[in-house]
């Protein structure tokens, strides 16, 4: 092979890895993450901290069902900040608190606790923004953890565990997560500026509804590749 051709191969290879998958499907679902001076937020699910005040707010969640075209049946509200040690996430679920399903069960029993069995709530971070692997972070609406890795952007590793922190907070309005996780669990560059891969799944249990941030036709292969941006 001579070196024109071997260029030419090249620079296939370095357009795939670097180019957006499915970029038509994430036109505005970029999210601007601002720093916060350190321990402005108190875990306690309540999100009356000032420190949300400067946060934007993300509430366009889908129907899992891309090709319905339904509007979810309830609000979802998502704002998510940091600091110099975590990353914060905020959700307000907006929801009639006596039709919540709780359920109370053991960190990362999923399928017992999670799916099918409560409403929940699940964030997902490209941290290399690779399209290929996230770290995903699951709360349902008794508090109850789960967390697992993505890898080759379509497998399940749900023996991958770190240590991080949550707190629910149920009202009249529904029920709301504050997320407290350390950046040293993720993988990242060092660049000043930089996107990470993001997605947001709600799961409403009497209504066996999923809704996300980030849906793509059922016919589009991945998982990872298919986030939007936190920038």
């Amino acid at each position: 092979m001579n070196k024109t051709v071997k260029n030419f191969f090249l620079l296939i290879v370095v357009s795939f890895l670097f180019s957006e998958p499915y970029e038509e499907y994430k036109v505005g679902k970029n999210y601007e993450l601002i720093k916060l001076l350190d321990n402005q937020i108190v875990i306690d699910g309540k999100l009356d901290d000032p420190g949300w005040n400067h946060a934007e707010e993300l509430s366009d969640f889908m129907s899992i069902n891309y090709s319905s075209q339904e509007l979810p049946s309830k609000e979802t509200k998502v704002k998510i900040v940091c600091d110099s040690d975590n990353i914060y996430i905020g959700v307000k679920l907006y929801d009639n608190s006596e039709e919540i399903t709780f359920k109370s069960g053991s960190y990362d029993d999923f399928i017992d606790t999670f799916d099918l069995n409560s409403d929940y709530f699940i964030v997902e971070f490209d941290s290399d923004h690779d399209h290929q692997t996230s770290y995903a972070f699951a709360v349902n609406s008794s508090n109850v953890q789960s967390d697992y890795l993505v890898y080759d952007d379509d497998y399940i590793d749900e023996n991958w565990n770190a240590e991080w922190t949550s707190k629910v907070f149920v009202d009249n309005f529904g029920w709301s997560i504050e997320y407290k996780i350390p950046i040293d669990i993720f993988r990242f560059s060092k660049n000043t500026n930089q996107t990470w891969g993001l997605n947001l799944i709600r799961y409403i249990k009497r209504n066996n509804e999923y809704m996300a941030w980030i849906v793509l036709p059922e016919e589009k292969i991945g998982i990872v590749s298919q986030y939007g941006h936190l920038n």
